[in-house]
């Protein structure tokens, strides 16, 4: 089984709720930064997708230096996946579709939450926010805003690392073999302590 498909089958662990992962970047500082934010889906070669406005700290730091580190937590605790890798722009025709994907309230977020709106008092916020919504019931076919983009993070190494209640935890390790194509890749494999 590749890595992808065992990230997939870790994934499917918590079908209905959005999946959360840790993002980590380095910017132009030098300095990381990590936040959470949602995966918006794995395609087939393993590629992590995430979307965001193009606006953030993170696109900065991505700009700088187009590399990230993931790490997904299951539901239960016991099992995380890390992901290392490259990160490449997503196509505007993934981009709309992860925006289609996204709640009501995601889309909302994507369209009004700027620095302009978060200077507002709360309340104001919330008045701003309620009128918007009123005004566009149904984001989904009007597309995301101009400053929705999208990520991949393409995988060169996965750390797949799993708790034993009965004994010690352990990792697995598989890192892409050099010189080979990140969409038909080879991989090592390295069996680490926990």
């Amino acid at each position: 089984m590749t890595p992808s498909c065992l990230f997939l089958d870790h994934l499917e662990e918590s079908p209905t709720a959005p999946t959360l992962m840790t993002l980590a970047t380095v910017g132009a500082d030098g300095y990381p930064r990590t936040r959470t934010v949602m995966v918006s889906g794995v395609g087939e070669d393993g590629r992590v997708y995430f979307h965001t406005d193009a606006r953030s700290q993170k696109v900065r730091d991505i700009a700088a230096c187009p590399k990230a580190s993931l790490t997904v937590l299951t539901p239960d605790r016991t099992r995380q996946v890390t992901v290392i890798g490259d990160v490449v722009p997503d196509t505007r025709s993934g981009e709309r579709t992860a925006f289609a994907r996204r709640s009501h309230y995601l889309q909302l977020l994507a369209w009004l939450n700027d620095a302009d709106l978060a200077a507002q008092t709360t309340e104001e916020r919330r008045r701003l926010w309620a009128s918007f919504a009123d005004e566009h019931p149904d984001l989904t076919h009007s597309g995301p805003p101009e400053t929705w983009a999208g990520y991949a993070v393409v995988p060169r190494e996965y750390l797949f690392w799993t708790a034993d209640d009965a004994g010690p935890s352990r990792r697995v390790r598989y890192t892409r073999t050099t010189g080979t194509s990140p969409d038909n890749p080879d991989w090592t494999q390295e069996v680490l302590p926990g």
